[in-house]
């Protein structure tokens, strides 16, 4: 990773995805799509990211959520589970990476 460009000094995960649909009517497959997008993503470009990282000695990693993490939307089930995943996540990733 590093030949080319030099190393990685920060990562910023900034992307989501917001199926705005009733609960009812929310079904797994968008609730899948809804994770893969939001919450997998995050996680596996901290990891590759991380790892290189971790090996220069310095980790700087952001990720960008939502006050969906914190309290409930109507229509956005799948989002706002997603948005708490990630706040969880960078809490966990930041203890193991202090």
């Amino acid at each position: 990773m590093t030949s080319e460009f030099g190393a990685i000094d920060l990562l910023v995960n900034n992307a989501a995805r917001n199926y705005i649909v009733d609960f009812l009517e929310y079904d797994e497959e968008i609730f899948s799509i809804s994770f893969e997008n939001n919450v997998r993503m995050v996680y596996n470009m901290s990891l590759q990211c991380g790892k290189h990282m971790a090996s220069c000695q310095r980790v700087g990693i952001i990720n960008i959520s939502s006050v969906g993490g914190l309290r409930a939307h109507r229509h956005s089930v799948g989002y706002d589970a997603t948005k708490g995943a990630v706040d969880a996540m960078t809490k966990a990733m930041a203890l193991d990476l202090e």
